[in-house]
């Protein structure tokens, strides 16, 4: 009982920097959006193994770093896949300048079939085939990964014709909780300091220390454009609505 209320307590500060998906009809997402964050939180490693919390963890400190930063953000946990793919066309489909799709929790795997779910797994033809027709080349998307095997569709920018960054981090899989924490927590650090960074800065600042660790970093692009472009854009909601007057 300690556990599930403890896992609730964190679920309450998710919901503080971002909506939950599964109270969050279609209907009721705006038709444009600038600048998206999307969560995708898996709590279970397997079918069978679970993760505990510290992927709610880690999707409360990127949330919150997306929220600073005045983007819509939204979050599912343990989604099915059709769910997910509902969602991830939706927002491809109505976001116009920056999409960011935040995969925390499963560990990118390697193969055929890196987003893994509850029911079953979306083959990674399927998910850039999706990219492609669904989002424009005005839309910049970045996908990001706490933790992936060195072989996912994190590690393949070529396979998408659209503007796409892939940030990730990778390593041995029996580090995937403990490296992602330590990734999570500098990646966010980092923004929150260097707000204009770009992809490039980023493995540049961060590579020795999580080296140190014994994970790494990895940063690819569908152009080099992406690379040297930051990573979000600032426009906190106070000064979008400044803005507005």
């Amino acid at each position: 009982m300690s556990v599930i209320l403890y896992m609730g307590d964190h679920l309450r500060s998710l919901k503080i920097n971002a909506r939950d998906l599964s109270n969050t009809p279609l209907a009721r997402i705006p038709k444009k959006m600038s600048r998206v964050c999307m969560v995708v939180c898996n709590t279970n490693r397997s079918y069978r193994q679970g993760n505990g919390v510290s992927p709610i963890m880690r999707s409360i400190e990127i949330s919150g770093l997306f929220k600073e930063f005045g983007y819509d953000v939204y979050f599912t946990i343990n989604p099915h896949v059709a769910f997910f793919v509902e969602y991830l066309k939706l927002f491809l489909n109505r976001t116009n300048e920056r999409f960011f799709l935040a995969y925390i929790g499963q560990g990118g795997d390697g193969g055929s079939e890196t987003f893994i779910f509850d029911d079953q797994e979306l083959p990674d033809e399927s998910f850039v085939q999706i990219v492609n027709e669904e989002s424009s080349y005005s839309l910049k998307v970045t996908l990001f990964s706490d933790f992936s095997a060195e072989k996912s569709i994190f590690s393949q920018p070529n396979a998408f014709e659209k503007p796409v960054q892939m940030i990730s981090c990778t390593g041995d899989m029996l580090k995937s909780n403990e490296g992602a924490d330590v990734f999570v927590q500098h990646f966010v650090r980092e923004l929150k300091m260097k707000k204009g960074i770009t992809g490039q800065l980023l493995v540049d600042s961060l590579r020795i220390l999580l080296k140190r660790k014994g994970v790494s970093i990895n940063v690819y692009a569908s152009n080099n454009e992406l690379l040297s472009s930051n990573i979000m854009d600032y426009v906190p909601k106070e000064e979008k609505n400044d803005l507005l007057h």
